[in-house]
């Protein structure tokens, strides 16, 4: 089985796809891309050349996302000189789904999710170049992604890029009744159920005037598209289970020894037009990381990576000035922390 291909959104060259099996017998896939192999596409006239660096970036996707849908993104990196590792989460994409009903999005915990990614990291980084290790992660990614760097501080990382990271969840009652009740819901068996406030909207209908993620008409169409090509790759709501288990971790980041515990570089951006998660969030995340930077990109829906030339153009300037690949990013002030003595 290769990757999904669609004349708007070829495979990247110098890419492989491949399964590993976690401990408890879930498959995951993944793609693997190295810089060396890639011969980048022409790029839009008067778009210049990227910048050219060296080592790996390990890209998390969203809930409801899988590898095809960051080709584009991939691509980019590759011709940044970075070989790139990535892989559907369990339950999602290709990877085993969870539930006898595939299209629920469910997982039991986070945790799993934590040590998925340490199988990926252990399996591939040894065959990749040496050199910087990098995170970009999305949404759900970005929360993953920051329980991964506080459990595994000896994975030296050199900088995460996290896209509207889902550090906190707008949810229609208080954080902690929300909590209870899906926890209650799990201890009476109903944790495969779907979630209250599910949109009956089915991918393949969605119109764009509809969508709160992106402006960009032909990004949305060709992710569309690729729903439409392998119909297996949708993934409804969330349960019960995977609510309870994104309302678990979120609430560690409200607390901020944990969240000090983490000492890698981290970039959090926050999309302008935000509706799906908790804005706010961010920035007390960012204020409370030892060592971060927030930048609000105006005028952004939730999918920054899915967004407009021109809203893309500004994360690709403020991830390399931020990796060190181009010249520093005007990003404003730096957050303080409020731990800090005023």
């Amino acid at each position: 089985m290769s990757f999904v291909w669609l004349r708007d959104n070829p495979v990247p060259k110098g890419g492989a796809q491949s399964w590993i099996t976690a401990a408890d017998g879930v498959k995951l896939r993944l793609g693997i891309w190295r810089a060396a192999d890639h011969q980048p596409a022409p790029r839009p006239e008067g778009e210049p050349a990227p910048p050219r660096g060296s080592g790996t970036i390990v890209l998390l996707h969203g809930r409801t996302e899988f590898i095809e849908k960051y080709f584009e993104t991939i691509g980019e990196l590759l011709a940044r000189g970075l070989d790139v590792v990535t892989f559907d989460w369990r339950g999602q994409g290709r990877s085993d789904r969870l539930l006898s009903n595939p299209v629920k999005g469910h997982v039991a915990d986070f945790a799993d999710y934590v040590a998925d990614l340490h199988l990926v990291l252990e399996t591939t980084l040894p065959t990749l170049q040496p050199g910087p290790l990098y995170l970009i992660a999305h949404s759900m990614g970005g929360a993953v992604a920051l329980r991964y760097l506080h459990d595994h501080p000896a994975r030296a990382f050199s900088a995460c890029v996290l896209t509207a990271p889902m550090t906190g969840i707008a949810v229609s009652m208080p954080q902690k009744r929300a909590l209870a009740l899906t926890r209650l819901a799990a201890r009476l068996g109903l944790g495969g159920l779907y979630a209250p406030g599910r949109s009956h909207v089915h991918p393949l209908t969605e119109p764009f005037e509809a969508n709160i993620v992106t402006h960009d008409r032909s990004r949305f169409d060709r992710n569309k598209a690729l729903l439409q090509a392998e119909p297996e790759l949708i993934l409804d709501g969330p349960t019960y289970g995977w609510a309870k288990a994104a309302l678990e971790t979120t609430a560690l980041f409200r607390n901020p020894t944990w969240l000090g515990a983490i000492r890698v570089p981290v970039l959090l951006l926050s999309a302008g037009q935000e509706a799906l998660v908790d804005n706010e969030s961010h920035a007390r995340v960012a204020a409370l990381l030892p060592e971060s930077e927030h930048v609000t990109i105006e005028g952004a829906r939730h999918e920054l990576l899915q967004e407009t030339r021109a809203l893309r153009a500004r994360f690709w300037q403020l991830f390399d000035a931020f990796v060190g690949l181009g010249p520093a990013a005007e990003t404003g002030p730096r957050p303080q922390s409020p731990l800090a003595p005023a």
